[in-house]
């Protein structure tokens, strides 16, 4: 990409060889440059947002599949879109005008929304909505696989356990990190210790790295006086207690799973 081509050889032929080059790209950028004027367009209409959305996922497909196989890339993009499309759920239930997902290889996907949510509560629920959804469907392969003998669906659930653990990580812009800082700080320093504990009975060492991040935002938890630290709306202790009963149980959820699938 940033490197000169150097001619086959230094005889007069050169400057021909340069002039046959002129041509194909000439007619490589005019069709970029179209292809830039297609998208820029079609980027003002829904059909462009479709094209945009599968575009990159079969651009993560190809990347994924060249690195690890085509099987393996088939289903990882297949777990990131189901953990993508919670999020997109959640989002047009709550009506904030979510966009289609938008994937970009080796480092996941993201949904935008148009509307910010009125309160630190349902803007948690969006967030976890991702691994929930992704953790649900990871854990149904686990099943089938354990079910059908298939190593390959097993092995693809236990992928998905800890690619949804993953997100649990209380640190942003992981979904974790807008859901930890809403609870009440002796409601998440319990439910570290919780993780912390069955980290080690099922000796699942990602939910004791999800343990490890929270301390943070525990420490801040407990030197501020406003609960949360999001610009919106607190939450309710109501809507506290049952986010961190989704937070903590959908960890320990997938922690447990992962740890039963684990390759012997």
């Amino acid at each position: 990409m940033g490197g000169e081509i150097a001619p086959e050889n230094s005889s007069g032929g050169s400057g021909k060889g340069k002039r046959l080059w002129l041509g194909p790209l000439a007619l490589l950028g005019f069709v970029l440059l179209k292809a830039k004027v297609l998208l820029t367009a079609l980027s003002f209409a829904n059909i462009g947002s479709l094209l945009f959305s599968f575009s990159t996922m079969f651009l993560s497909f190809g990347a994924y599949g060249i690195a690890y196989g085509w099987s393996f890339g088939a289903m990882f993009v297949l777990l990131i879109l189901v953990h993508e499309l919670g999020h997109y759920v959640s989002m047009k239930l709550a009506k904030l005008d979510p966009g289609l997902p938008v994937f970009v290889p080796f480092l996941g996907a993201w949904v935008k929304m148009s509307k910010l949510p009125e309160n630190e509560a349902l803007n948690a629920w969006v967030a976890l909505a991702g691994p929930l959804f992704g953790g649900l469907f990871a854990i149904l392969l686990v099943f089938l696989g354990y079910a059908s003998k298939n190593s390959f669906l097993v092995a693809s659930g236990n992928v998905g356990c800890l690619l949804n653990l993953f997100q649990l990580l209380p640190t942003r812009p992981l979904d974790g990190g807008f859901i930890a800082p809403v609870l009440g700080k002796w409601q998440l320093l319990a439910g570290l210790l919780l993780l912390f504990l069955l980290a080690l009975i099922l000796s699942a060492p990602m939910l004791s790295l999800i343990a490890l991040v929270g301390i943070w935002p525990l420490i801040l938890a407990f030197r501020q006086n406003k609960k949360g630290l999001m610009r919106m709306k607190p939450a309710s202790p109501m809507a506290r207690l049952w986010l961190g009963f989704g937070f903590f149980g959908t960890a320990v959820l997938l922690g447990f799973f992962a740890a039963q699938s684990q390759p012997n």
